[in-house]
C-alpha cells in the first residue's frame, strides 16, 4: 500500500500542493452543483425536497453507522496491517447487511416519525446505499490516509454531475418530482463507490481475530459515539422540523442550511481529507503540531470571517438568485445560520486535530454537552418556527466552537495570545468586507436593482475592496501564514508571477 510523506518538509509540501489542487477541483465541483440546484429548485417545490431530505436523514446515518468508527481509527493508525484491514472490512460490511434490512424492514416507521408517506418507499429506494457505504469504507480511506485528496476531488466532481446533472434534471423535467432527487442521490453515491473501488484496486479480504476486533472496537466506540452525537447536533434540528412542521417547511430549512453549508463542506472536506492525515502524522511531534494547528487556525480565520459577513449581507439576494421567489421563506434561516459559517469552518480543524491524537471519548463528552443544547434549544424555538430554529442551532454552533476550541488548543500547546494572534488578520478582514458590503447594499437600493444585479454588484465592490486592501497591506489582511500558503502554492503550480507585496 502507497505511503504519504514522513513529518517534514516533504509532507508541509505534500499538503500544500493538495490544498491547492484539490481546492480548485472542489470549487469548481461546489459551483456545477449550485448551477444544478438552481435547475432543480424551479422543477420541484420545497415539499418534494423535504421528502427525499426526511429519507436520506435516515439513510445517511444508518450509512455512518455501519462504519462503527473504525475508518478513523484505520486512517489514524502508525501500524496498519493487511489483517487489520481485513478484520474492519468484516466488521463493517456485516453490519451494514444488517442496517440494510433494517432500513428496508423500519421504513414505516420513518414516515411515522415525519409524518409523510411517502418517505417509507424513499428510505427502501435509497437503503443500498447503505451497502455501499459498507463496500467503499476501506477503499475511500486508503486514499484519504495516502494524502490522495485530488483523486477523490475529481470522483466528486464527475459522479455529482452524472448523478444530479444527467440524472435528477432530465427526470425532474419529465415530471418525476421527488423520485429525481431520490434517484440522483442514489446513482452518484453508487457510481462513486465503483470508481473508488477499481482505482484503489485493494484485495478484497475478509478475516476476524478476536483480540485485534477488540482492540480496534475500543478506539471505533468512542469515534463512532462522536460520529452520531455529532449527526444527532448537526441534523437533530431537522429531525425536530420534520415532526413538528411540514414537509414543506423541511424542505425549506434543509435547502437554506444546505446554501449555508456550502463553504463549510468545502472546506470540511478539505481538511477532513488533508489536514487530518496530516495532523495524524506528526501526533508524535509535539512543536510541528503546534506550529500545523496555528497555521490552519490563521488561514481559517481568513478565510472563515470575510465569507461570514458576505453570507449575511447578501443572503436575500444569494437564495433568490439560486433558488428563486417561491423559496423566499428561507430567506431568514439562511441568515441566521449563516452567522454560525465561520464556527463551523474552525471547528473542522478542531475535530481534525482532536481525532488526530486519538482523543474519541473526550469529543465525544464535548458532543454530548451540544446535542443536548441543541436538541432542547429546538425544541422550545420550533413553536417559532423555522426562523427560531435557525436561531437555536446557530447558538449550539456557538457553544460547540467554545469547547472545541478551548480543547485544540489546550492539547496543541497554543498560548491564549497566540490562538488571538491566528484570529486578528482574518477579523481585519472582516471588517473591510463588512464595509464594503455596506457600501455594495445601499449601491443596489439606490439604484432599485433587482436580486442578479445586487449579487453581482456586491461581488464587484466587495472583491474589489479585498483586492485594494491585500495588495495595500498583506501583512495586515493575509498574515504571514496565508502569505506562506499562497507564495507556496504558486510556486508548485508553476504560477511565474505573484505580486511582490503578497509574497512571504
Amino acid at each position: 500500500m502507497p505511503t504519504a510523506p514522513l513529518p517534514g518538509a516533504g509532507l508541509r509540501k505534500t499538503v500544500i500542493r493538495a490544498f491547492g489542487f484539490t481546492g480548485a477541483v472542489f470549487a469548481l465541483d461546489r459551483m456545477i452543483q449550485v448551477a444544478i440546484l438552481a435547475i432543480l429548485a424551479r422543477l420541484l417545490t420545497p415539499t418534494e425536497f423535504g421528502v427525499v431530505a426526511a429519507a436520506s436523514l435516515v439513510v445517511s446515518l444508518m450509512g455512518q453507522l455501519s462504519q462503527m468508527g473504525l475508518l478513523t481509527v484505520m486512517i489514524q493508525d502508525r501500524d496498519l496491517t493487511p489483517a487489520k484491514m481485513a478484520v474492519v472490512r468484516t466488521i463493517i460490511l456485516s453490519a451494514a447487511a444488517v442496517l440494510f434490512v433494517a432500513a428496508l424492514l423500519g421504513a414505516p416507521l420513518a414516515s411515522l416519525w415525519f409524518r409523510n408517506d411517502d418517505v417509507t418507499g424513499v428510505v427502501r429506494f435509497m437503503a443500498v446505499m447503505i451497502l455501499a457505504f459498507g463496500i467503499v469504507g476501506i477503499p475511500h480511506a486508503t486514499l484519504i490516509r495516502d494524502l490522495r485528496a485530488r483523486d477523490i476531488a475529481i470522483l466528486d466532481l464527475v459522479c455529482g454531475v452524472i448523478g444530479n446533472g444527467l440524472i435528477a434534471v432530465p427526470m425532474a423535467l419529465n415530471g418525476w418530482g421527488y423520485w429525481s432527487l431520490a434517484a440522483g442521490a442514489m446513482s452518484q453515491h453508487l457510481l462513486r463507490t465503483l470508481a473508488v473501488v477499481i482505482i484503489t484496486r485493494l484485495p478484497f479480504t475478509f478475516g476476524f481475530e478476536l483480540a485485534t476486533a477488540r482492540r480496534l472496537m475500543t478506539l471505533g466506540v468512542g469515534y463512532i459515539l462522536t460520529t452520531f452525537l455529532h449527526r444527532a447536533a448537526t441534523e437533530g434540528d431537522r429531525l425536530i422540523i420534520g415532526r413538528t412542521l411540514t414537509a414543506g417547511d423541511l424542505g425549506l430549512y434543509s435547502r437554506a442550511n444546505g446554501l449555508m453549508a456550502f463553504p463549510a463542506a468545502f472546506y470540511g472536506a478539505l481538511v477532513d481529507r488533508i489536514a487530518f492525515p496530516a495532523f495524524s502524522k506528526v501526533q508524535d511531534h509535539a512543536r510541528r503540531m503546534k506550529e500545523g494547528y496555528g497555521h490552519a487556525l490563521s488561514i481559517t480565520a481568513v478565510i472563515g470571517i470575510p465569507l461570514t459577513v458576505a453570507m449575511i449581507a447578501f443572503g436575500d439576494k444569494i437564495v433568490l438568485v439560486i433558488l428563486g421567489q417561491a423559496w423566499a421563506p428561507a430567506i431568514a434561516p439562511f441568515q441566521v445560520l449563516s452567522i454560525a459559517c465561520y464556527l463551523r469552518l474552525a471547528d473542522r480543524v478542531n475535530a481534525s486535530l482532536l481525532r488526530s491524537v486519538g482523543r474519541p471519548f473526550w469529543m465525544a463528552r464535548l458532543q454530548a454537552v451540544v446535542v443536548v443544547t441543541t436538541l432542547i434549544g429546538c425544541t422550545f424555538a420550533v413553536r417559532y418556527g423555522i426562523v427560531g430554529v435557525a436561531a437555536a442551532v446557530t447558538g449550539a454552533a456557538a457553544l460547540s466552537y467554545i469547547l472545541l476550541t478551548t480543547a485544540s488548543v489546550r492539547i496543541a500547546g497554543l498560548s491564549f495570545i497566540d490562538f488571538l494572534r491566528s484570529q486578528m488578520h482574518g477579523a481585519a478582514s472582516g471588517l473591510l468586507t463588512a464595509l464594503a458590503s455596506a457600501v455594495a447594499v445601499v449601491a443596489a437600493a439606490a439604484l432599485q436593482a433587482g436580486p442578479l444585479v445586487s449579487l453581482l454588484l456586491g461581488v464587484g465592490i466587495v472583491g474589489g475592496a479585498a483586492l485594494a486592501g491585500v495588495l495595500a497591506a498583506p501583512s495586515l489582511f493575509l498574515g504571514p501564514d496565508m502569505r506562506q500558503a499562497l507564495t507556496t502554492a504558486a510556486g508548485i503550480i508553476g504560477l511565474k508571477w505573484i505580486p511582490g507585496s503578497i509574497r512571504s
